[in-house]
């Protein structure tokens, strides 16, 4: 599924900046239809194009007309609801894998379970298919902490906008990536490493940016990069392993 989705999202940035031509558009198509054959949520690269081409490529005019499509999208929501009364109640129930959690209850544990992918992206050890993590029934002032940390990058993302569009760029996806399985719908794995494919390339994109935002602004000899670049490598090719081993 990560593979058809950046093929997809790849295919159509390419459409945007070089033009539209047959074999992009073959490609987007094509992918598009693995994706959703994969997984269900492929959704969230399109999510993630929708999201990515308002924040970035829009225009005003394009702008007014997505908010059109929107208000008359909600219009036509009211004035239908009346006639579908059981509507939210068939929604809710398509929207949950099990019933025995909450779906605050899930969201709250999400707020940690997030910073532990971002933890285990940035430092790979003790990895382990079990995460030992355990619903959270009433919020603490960690989880609080850990809202308000997420609402900091998010907010960071957004003022850094103009000046490294990629970390900006790498932040959304990072949370369009974990927005179906680390927000509002409950599952009965808290927690698991697959979730992170996709997102995690958007966090190697943000850091990818900041690294290199920072190399512009501090001079770094490029044998130093090279010397930390392999020193990484094989950190890396170890940590590899050893989950293989796992």
């Amino acid at each position: 599924m990560t593979t058809f989705a950046l093929i997809t999202i790849l295919s159509y940035l390419q459409c945007v900046t070089d033009g539209i031509n047959k074999k992009r558009v073959f490609f987007f198509v094509i992918a598009a239809i693995c994706g959703f054959l994969t997984k269900q949520n492929f959704i969230v690269a399109l999510l993630f194009l929708v999201l990515f081409n308002y924040a970035f490529i829009s225009t005003a005019r394009s702008k007014n007309t997505q908010l059109g499509f929107l208000f008359t999208g909600v219009m036509l929501w009211a004035i239908t609801l009346p006639m579908y009364p059981d509507f939210y109640t068939h929604l809710s129930a398509l929207t949950k894998e099990t019933i025995a959690i909450s779906r605050i209850d899930y969201f709250t544990t999400q707020l940690i379970v997030l910073w532990l992918y971002i933890g285990k992206l940035l430092l790979p050890t003790n990895l382990q298919l079990d995460m030992g993590i355990e619903l959270v029934k009433s919020s603490t002032g960690w989880h609080f902490t850990a809202l308000l940390a997420h609402l900091l990058l998010v907010m960071v993302a957004v003022i850094s906008k103009r000046v490294i569009p990629l970390f900006s760029i790498g932040i959304l996806w990072f949370y369009v990536g974990h927005s179906v399985e680390s927000f509002v719908i409950p599952i009965t794995d808290l927690a698991f490493e697959h979730r992170t494919y996709l997102p995690n390339i958007g966090l190697i994109i943000a850091f990818i940016s900041l690294l290199h935002y920072s190399q512009t602004i501090v001079k770094v000899k490029l044998k130093l990069i090279w010397i930390c670049s392999f020193v990484l490598f094989i950190i890396l090719s170890i940590t590899t392993f050893q989950r293989n081993i796992l």
